[in-house]
């Protein structure tokens, strides 16, 4: 079995443990009647910094709100452009093809519309580098740690800022992502 593959097996087992714990929440039903939890996905935007080059991307998040200050949360992201990756050597330019990751989130309300917000997870991050003609795909296992604000503008409507560190395996080093994304609440 190659190694991507026994990644990509551990990275469906965590995302798969976070839904299990969602699905018992959604099948008990709060005393006022409603859900235990809320279902919120959020299309964005961020830009990742590794070895110098500047990866912009697109991203996608769907999550479950399990209590007031605890979360589970899935996030797939898709590459937009290349740059140089001057620390990979000169003429050398870098692309993220793919990241995906799965997180345990808790939050803070800090005013009537402000909550800020810790993540911790793990992802797979696939890019391309381009050492002039010759290509390769690495594939890079990250442990993920952040911190973020969301602001409600409506109740089924939030902005969200976040700040996400990336420690990827096999000395492939860190990677610093920002993002910005609108949320909708279900």
């Amino acid at each position: 079995m190659k190694i991507h593959r026994v990644k990509s097996v551990a990275l469906a087992t965590v995302a798969g443990a976070g839904l299990m714990l969602a699905v018992p929440a959604l099948a008990d039903p709060a005393t006022d009647g409603g859900s235990a939890s809320t279902w919120y996905g959020s299309l964005g935007a961020s830009q990742t910094r590794t070895d110098g080059a500047r990866l912009g991307s697109a991203d996608a998040r769907i999550g479950a709100q399990l209590s007031p200050n605890v979360a589970t949360e899935l996030e797939l992201s898709d590459g937009l452009a290349s740059d140089q990756a001057p620390k990979l050597g000169t003429g050398v330019r870098e692309r993220l093809n793919y990241a995906a990751a799965a997180y345990g989130v808790g939050s803070v309300p800090v005013g009537s519309n402000v909550n800020l917000f810790a993540r911790v997870g793990v992802g797979e991050n696939r890019f391309s580098r381009n050492f002039t003609g010759l290509e390769v795909k690495p594939d890079l296992v990250s442990v993920n740690y952040g911190v973020g604000a969301v602001y409600k503008v409506t109740p089924a409507l939030d902005v969200r800022a976040d700040y996400t560190r990336k420690s990827y395996d096999h000395r492939g080093g860190d990677a610093d992502n920002w993002g910005l994304s609108l949320a909708h609440h279900f």
